[in-house]
């Protein structure tokens, strides 16, 4: 399962390459008949660093997350946000940066290009969304009527492109006298695979025996796995220390050897862009509430460390005079702007800086306050993992 997923990624951030420069010859033969090779060469340094800049804007919002691939609103608008976050990072490399090229006229260029990209882009990643939901699906026998097994399911059906189809389920625990049904409901069906909860693996006779009951080309994965692959994250009712240190000793070591520079030309660019918003919004802050426009807190970041993260203020000036506490909806502390702020996520605008010194990744786990780690710690296992 992993690698058919990893193959799907790495297909879509080919063709997605592949139409970054296809687009552009296009341009340039239209705006350059004959193209000499010194036009050419010109333009590729610079569409090269904007590629880097548009592949890492998709990957930030999803349109690499096999999960997200389904053709709809929702992904329309995340496209054209990486289109118009890619149009933005142009303009500043053209005309922010120097690129000492003048044989570089990026107005009119600019926006053929991005015309003739949208439209390509637009019917390649439809095209391959299709693909993905009508593909044959893994026909998918589930055992257990679990919260998290009822969240699978209803994933895997609100999501064909994923490649899963539960055509069978067995609404309890799995016990011995369930293992010959099971074998035939499987045989039936026509099932490729049975999902197998941690509880039955545990419970070696009974699993020992649905193995050998099985038809011999029938699969078994663990549901942890299938759960994880599909929504992006681990059930705590599968987790033991086990399956935990199994991941972390397969976690990549350093992920920064690559992500953080690309973090750091992406912040470079998004900051100059971002500067005459965060002015407007400082002075609407100033103007609606009395206090400062910007609000610090102390948070908790990688090993446990503790760095000030910056934020537009949402809240009044007092809000925690009686102590540190949860926001709830409808929460009386925060101000009208705050709670447009809240929405568009735009408070967190100066967290940016916080992405430059290195305390913040663009994309990563939420860092939470220390009061509220300790009590996080208590609810959930393995929270500092």
């Amino acid at each position: 399962m992993p690698a058919r997923v990893k193959r799907y990624q790495l297909f879509l951030v080919a063709g997605d390459v592949a139409l970054w420069y296809a687009a552009l010859l296009v341009t340039l033969l239209i705006r350059y008949p004959g193209l000499p090779f010194d036009v050419l060469l010109a333009h590729l340094r610079p569409f090269t660093l904007l590629l880097i800049l548009s592949l890492t804007a998709a990957y930030g919002a999803g349109l690499y997350d096999v999960r997200e691939l389904k053709n709809g609103p929702v992904f329309t608008a995340r496209c054209l946000a990486v289109v118009a976050a890619s149009f933005a990072c142009a303009l500043a490399v053209f005309y922010f940066l120097p690129i000492g090229e003048t044989a570089v006229t990026p107005k009119t260029n600019l926006f053929l290009f991005f015309l003739v990209l949208t439209v390509a882009s637009s019917l390649w990643r439809t095209t391959f969304n299709g693909f993905l939901a009508v593909r044959t699906p893994v026909r998918l026998l589930l055992i257990s009527d679990a919260p998290h097994v009822r969240e699978l399911a209803a994933q895997l059906s609100s999501n064909p492109q994923l490649g899963y189809r539960v055509v069978a389920w067995h609404h309890s625990e799995a016990t011995a006298g369930d293992v010959e049904p099971l074998a035939t409901l499987a045989r039936r069906k026509g099932i490729d695979a049975v999902v197998i909860p941690a509880a039955l693996s545990r419970s070696l006779g009974v699993a020992h025996a649905l193995y050998h009951a099985l038809p011999r080309a029938t699969a078994t994965f663990d549901l942890a796995t299938v759960y994880e692959e599909t929504l992006g994250k681990i059930p705590l009712a599968e987790l033991d220390e086990g399956r935990l240190l199994a991941l972390l000793s397969h976690a990549p070591r350093s992920p920064d050897t690559l992500i953080r520079p690309l973090e750091l030309i992406l912040t470079l660019v998004l900051i100059p862009l971002a500067a005459p918003l965060a002015v407007v919004i400082a002075a609407a802050i100033k103007a609606t509430s009395p206090g400062s426009a910007f609000f610090t807190q102390v948070r908790v970041g990688h090993h446990g460390e503790h760095f000030v993260l910056w934020k537009f203020r949402t809240m009044g000036e007092h809000a925690e005079a009686h102590g540190p506490r949860w926001a709830t909806p409808g929460d009386a502390r925060i101000t009208p702007v705050g709670r447009f702020l809240r929405r568009t996520h735009l408070d967190e605008l100066p967290q940016l800086a916080n992405v430059l010194i290195g305390n913040l990744s663009l994309v990563g786990p939420r860092p939470e306050r220390p009061e509220f780690v300790e009590e996080l710690r208590a609810h959930i296992p393995f929270y500092d993992a």
